[in-house]
Formats: structure tokens, C-alpha cells, sequence
């Protein structure tokens, strides 16, 4: 929820309550002489404000970043409600039927609230209809005890004439059940409906597929993670001697297996690749769709790398995990499949593992050497440049990097609904991600226990300002200009690296740097697969810009 609509909810919230206790106190509520009863005022009120809210441009925006099985989660309260409720009847307070021993079967939401949640959105083995179900019965619910306790106040349309009556409900602090409870039970309905709506119009939305350039066969637009994997293979790779191990021989102790996805087709140069780097715990799987696109499209030699700790690479828990590393391995997995040169694509903190890999390349041509492996391009998307330019908000990077970022992870191995609460972010409000996009996320991310990489992963901001003078992508450009081909794309919805794109424009754009702004979020990888295909095919020559 944004700042201006929470001061904004929170000033109405607080201005309401005062003048319900107001009006309650001054008996204004206890008049029963008129009809409807005066009561309804406090009932009914809310509900367009409500509605106006769960359909307006604010109400969507913040649907799409509530997980749904906490509006459903929270209807838990009626528990509470129906208890206390039970306990004024048993007190003599109110009339038996507002209770669940007379009328009142409420409390079955509050008990139902947590499975339904859960299992429908958490373990997803029920499917949404329950959900809708749910609400509507729990709307049913709400309906028929408002129905009770009006039929039960003193006025011409009473029905229940047992003692005591219901107009309790009309005094302080009584009067908060009617004029707060009960709108806030039926705002949690609303907008859990609306959230449905929204979701199943997402799903069908995310089930479109993307036409291709050449000819109008669709391809899919989520591809599972494991099939994303089962189309790659596993390297063991000897962190000692920084090599892969041919599979024939015994492997050292001290080995890993990291994932690689190598594609390759006869009618072109073997030794000439497009290597993608990943940024994210996900690994490469988050370059799948713009995979999809390019065999469509127009197929491409190409590389993916996990590095150690993502994607279906070993994923151990006491390792060294840093830029250099990573650059290491990337070095690795180059030699053993004889790459002589290649155009290489990055995301994120890929952006600092390939400029590790570009001031390799260049000490060794300095010294006199040929690179076994040389970056002719280099398209960096959403990566950090400069020390001064990262500014991650601090719930994210910042606080995963401690200890508490650390069992937060932990627990998200195994708990879909606190994984996706942590990395939801990293779409654009206006991509509405589905739950089966995060749920292949998810499975990316947790593959061979490695939830807890997302706490590994953020300490790269500070290893960057530790090496931030060899890892400043002005002094690269500055040396090698004439050499590699840059280009950056940045997303205009970016919250984790907004400022990186505005100083390139600053510092390298008069060295004709390639610098883009597209929409989306930080996961532009998955958000804007097609315009980024059209990017990389631009900058390999095969069409002729970005359209």
C-alpha cells in the first residue's frame, strides 16, 4: 500500500469511528421510531466507498500485490466476533438467535477462513471456485445475522420478540460491531472477489502467446521450470582448479555440479555463441521466454549459465559466493565448449560479473595474450554500473543480506506464500503476475534447497563499492569502446536499480553507448520478452532495431 493511501485510508478510518462513538453516545443510534432503523446508517455507509475503492485504478494496484489468501485469511476474526458475541447472549445482553446457538452460523467463515486460504492459494490443491464459493457464502453468512439483529430491535419490523432485544448494538462501544466489524468483514469479500476477477483475468492474459516476426505461430508464455531444466544438463565443475571435469573422470572432492543450457545448430559457427547471464535466484530461467522467442523467431547459437547457488546448479550453503567467482565459472563453462567469441546478454548483478570478465580481457590483451574467449558485445538489462547509483528499497537487498533476511529465507523454502511476498516486487504493478508465473519462479528459485541463495546473493551491492574502482562501467567503456559494443536497457518501473540508467545517460551515453527505457518492472526478462528479443537481434544484425 503506498504512503498517500494509507494516510488517506487511515484519516477515514479514524474520522469514522469518532463519529460513530459521537452519534452512539448522543443516543442518536437508540431512536426506533423511524424507518429503516437508524443503525443502517452505520451498516451501510461504508459499502460504496468500498466498492468505488476495489474498482478504482489504487484498489487494483493494491490487489495485485496482496498474496489472496490473506483476505481470506483474515475473515479468521469472526471467530472472535461470534465468541463474544456468545458470550453477551450467555450474559443476558442480546436475544439467543444472534449466536450460533439460536440463528447466527457466522463463525463457520472464521473457522473455514485458513483452509479455504490455504489450500486454494499456499498448496493450490483446491481450485479457485471454493474460494469464490467461500465468499459468496461467507457474504450469506454476514447477511443473514445483520438480518437477525434488525428483526430483533424494537421497532415496527421486529419479529423476534424474546428478551433481551438487540439494540445493545446501538450503544458505545457496542456500536463498533455493526459499524466497523461488519464492514470490514464485507470489505474483505469485495475485494477478494475483485481479486479473483482480476486473477482469472491475468491467468487468461498470461495464456495468450506471443506472435512471432516471421510467421504467426504462437509461443507459449510460461514455460515451466521444469521443463526449462530438463532441456540442459549438469557440469561438475572443480572449484579448485576452476574447470569443467570431463564426466568420464573421477571428480575431485572439491566439485559442484552447475547447470548450462547449450544450443547449437550446424549452419552456424559453433565457436561463436550468445551467452546469457542470469541475475536472480531463478537463474536462467528467467531468460525462458526470450529462449522461446529466439527458436521461433530467428534461432541463434546461445548459452545459459547458472551460477553456483541458482537455477538447478549445486546450491551448498558454506561456499564463497562473490563476482569473482561467478567470472570464474562463466570462464569455465566457455573453455569447455570452445567458445572463440561471443555477444553477451546480462541481468542485474550479471552486469557486475561481466565487467569482472571484460577487465580480464582486457589485462590479457594489454599483457600481449589472446583471450580463449572474446566479448565482441555486451547488453546489459537492468544491472548495477556505478556504486553510487544502487538503491534498493530497504526491505529487499538491504535486509536479506541479515541475519533476519536470513531465516526469512529459510522459511521460504517452504512456504510458497512468504517466497512470493519477498519477490513479488520485482514485477510492475501493471504486469499483474499470475500465481502460475510465481509459482515457476518459486520452483526455480527452491530447486535443491536454495531459497537461502536470495540471502547470499544481496550482499553483492557491498562487494561492488569494495571493487567498485575495477568495477565501474565508465573506466570500462573508456578503455574498450573501440573493442566491445555496449548497450543498456533499463525498465521505467525499475525499483531496485532506477538511478543506474540515469547515470549511464550522464557518464557514457557520449561514447555511443546504446542507452534504452522500457516499461515494466525489474523482471523485464519476463515481463517484455519480445521487445528484448527484438533488442538482441537488433544488436546481432538480424532485424534493424528495436520496434
Amino acid at each position: 500500500m503506498s504512503k498517500s493511501l494509507f494516510r488517506r485510508t487511515a484519516v477515514l478510518l479514524i474520522t469514522w469511528l469518532l463519529l460513530l462513538g459521537i452519534l452512539s453516545m448522543r443516543g442518536f443510534f437508540t431512536n426506533f421510531s423511524q424507518l429503516p432503523p437508524r443503525l443502517s446508517f452505520a451498516l451501510l455507509v461504508p459499502l460504496p466507498l468500498v466498492l468505488i475503492f476495489a474498482f478504482s485504478k489504487s484498489g487494483k494496484q493494491l490487489l495485485q500485490q496482496i498474496q489472496p489468501q490473506w483476505l481470506i485469511y483474515l475473515q479468521s476474526f469472526r471467530i472472535l466476533v461470534e465468541v463474544a458475541i456468545w458470550l453477551l447472549v450467555r450474559n443476558g445482553s442480546l436475544p439467543i438467535q444472534m449466536s450460533f446457538e439460536g440463528r447466527n452460523f457466522d463463525i463457520l467463515t472464521g473457522l473455514l477462513a485458513f483452509p479455504v486460504g490455504y489450500y486454494c492459494f499456499v498448496k493450490k490443491s483446491w481450485p479457485s471456485v471454493i474460494a469464490l464459493l467461500y465468499n459468496i457464502a461467507g457474504l450469506i453468512l454476514l447477511l443473514n445475522v445483520v438480518t437477525i439483529s434488525t428483526l430483533s430491535m424494537p421497532t415496527a419490523l421486529r419479529v423476534f420478540h424474546n428478551q433481551p432485544d438487540s439494540s445493545l448494538l446501538t450503544t458505545f462501544p457496542f456500536i463498533y460491531l455493526p459499524g466497523l466489524l461488519v464492514p470490514f468483514a464485507y470489505t474483505l469479500h469485495i475485494l477478494s472477489l475483485r481479486q479473483l476477477k482480476l486473477y482469472r483475468h491475468s491467468t487468461y492474459h498470461s495464456d495468450i502467446t506471443i506472435q512471432s516476426i516471421n510467421n504467426n505461430k504462437p509461443v507459449s508464455d510460461i514455460i515451466s521450470a521444469k521443463e526449462w531444466f530438463s532441456s540442459g544438463v549438469r557440469l561438475p565443475y572443480d572449484i579448485v582448479s576452476k574447470r569443467i571435469i570431463d564426466t568420464d573422470k573421477s571428480l575431485p572432492v572439491d566439485s559442484l555440479f552447475v547447470f548450462n543450457k547449450y544450443v547449437t545448430y550446424s549452419s552456424q559457427n559453433p565457436n561463436n555463441v550468445l551467452s546469457f547471464l542470469p541475475g536472480f535466484p531463478s537463474g536462467s530461467y528467467d531468460w525462458s521466454k526470450i529462449d522461446a522467442i529466439l527458436e521461433k523467431q530467428y534461432p541463434l547459437n546461445r548459452l545459459y549459465v547458472d551460477y553456483i547457488g541458482q537455477g538447478d546448479s549445486d546450491k551448498p550453503e558454506k561456499y564463497p559466493y562473490s563476482t569473482f567467482e561467478r567470472a570464474d565459472l562463466v570462464e569455465a563453462i566457455w573453455q569447455h565448449h570452445h567458445i572463440d567469441s561471443t555477444f553477451v546478454v546480462t541481468f542485474d548483478y550479471s552486469s557486475l560479473v561481466i565487467m569482472e570478465l571484460l577487465q580480464r580481457q582486457q589485462e590479457k590483451i594489454e599483457k600481449g595474450i589472446k583471450p580463449s574467449t572474446v566479448i565482441t558485445k555486451v547488453l546489459f538489462i537492468n544491472g548495477g554500473y556505478f556504486t553510487d547509483g544502487h538503491s534498493h528499497p530497504i526491505f529487499t537487498t538491504p535486509l536479506l543480506k541479515t541475519g533476519f533476511g536470513k531465516k526469512a529465507t529459510m522459511k521460504a523454502q517452504g512456504s510458497s506464500s512468504t517466497l512470493n511476498g519477498m519477490i513479488k516486487g520485482m514485477w510492475s504493478k501493471k504486469y499483474l503476475v499470475t500465481e502460475a508465473e510465481l509459482a515457476e519462479v518459486g520452483d526455480a528459485i527452491r530447486r535443491r534447497n536454495g531459497a537461502l541463495f536470495l540471502h547470499y546473493a544481496a550482499g553483492f551491492v557491498d562487494e561492488h563499492k569494495a571493487s567498485g574502482e575495477r568495477l565501474n562501467l565508465l573506466h570500462i567503456v573508456e578503455k574498450m569502446q573501440n573493442d566491445v559494443s555496449f548497450y543498456i536497457v533499463g525498465s521505467n518501473k525499475d525499483q531496485f536499480e532506477p538511478k543506474q540508467v540515469i547515470l549511464a545517460k550522464e557518464r557514457i551515453s557520449k561514447y555511443g553507448v546504446d542507452i534504452q527505457v522500457i516499461p515494466g518492472g525489474h523482471m523485464i526478462t519476463m515481463e517484455q520478452p519480445q521487445l528484448l528479443t527484438d533488442k538482441i537481434l537488433a544488436i546481432a544484425k538480424i532485424i534493424s532495431d528495436l520496434r
